[in-house]
């Protein structure tokens, strides 16, 4: 296993490396953060993520090692789906003859020095959306302990993209439901006033028996349309927060 220094503790590796995708910001962050994760404890050749970005195209977003070409543009997704079939539903696949692989070069990158891969594929709901390559320019053979290392850390990626992403969507949600609570209360607040002034001036004007049965129902109705009004403040209290999904004690 290609790690610099001393040998590693793999719990104090993975705690760690969870801990600073924990904090990152961005989609992009995460990614960053993970090639510096891998500059800081290993010595391949070659590490590149790849992402499948929204037009369905194999996107590189962080590299480190020596120059790989990569095709412009990438084939779309519905031109490269033997890339699942290459994989058969492993969870890591290991390549040793890269230069022969002409299909994955196309999808992933070209180099006259790269002879050993190993593709980790990224997860979302069982869906693929990313790979994370390691190279070796040597004929190198990935030893089961490094599979499992990797698997493991393709799933902290996978996990903390995910997690960001159900974070950010939720607090997207959040705030549009703020804006809709404060609009419908709003405008809800001003049609109120407008029925209790038009009721306010009915009830100084002479009606008749029925007139004023209907005018005791509207008051009614104004009443129990102020209590709705009391509620959807409540909602927009309770939506007034961002979404937190920490529990516990604070520890200080």
């Amino acid at each position: 296993m290609k790690i610099k220094g001393e040998a590693i503790n793999k719990l104090d590796l993975f705690s760690g490396f969870s801990k600073t995708l924990g904090t990152a910001n961005s989609l992009d962050e995460i990614f960053k953060k993970t090639m510096t994760f891998f500059e800081s404890n290993f010595t391949y050749d070659s590490i590149i993520i790849f992402v499948i970005d929204f037009t369905k195209k194999m996107q590189e977003k962080v590299k480190t090692g020596i120059k790989t070409f990569r095709h412009l543009p990438s084939k779309s997704l519905d031109n490269i789906k033997s890339l699942t079939e290459i994989l058969q539903g492993k969870g890591v696949m290991q390549i040793k003859n890269w230069q022969e692989e002409k299909e994955l070069q196309v999808i992933f990158f070209e180099s006259d020095l790269i002879k050993s891969v190993l593709l980790i594929p990224l997860f979302s709901n069982k869906q693929i959306f990313g790979f994370i390559t390691i190279g070796e320019t040597t004929d190198y053979t990935f030893s089961e302990n490094e599979i499992i290392l990797f698997e493991t850390i393709g799933h902290l990626v996978s996990y903390n993209v995910c997690h960001f992403l159900f974070q950010e969507n939720m607090q997207k949600q959040n705030n549009e439901l703020k804006e809709i609570t404060k609009r419908m209360r709003h405008d809800f607040a001003n049609d109120l006033q407008s029925l209790s002034m038009a009721l306010e001036l009915l009830a100084t004007t002479n009606l008749s028996d029925d007139q004023k049965k209907y005018l005791r129902i509207l008051e009614k109705s104004k009443n129990s349309a102020i209590e709705k009004l009391q509620e959807l403040k409540q909602l927009k209290d309770k939506y007034e927060k961002d979404v937190d999904f920490f529990i516990g004690i604070q520890h200080e």
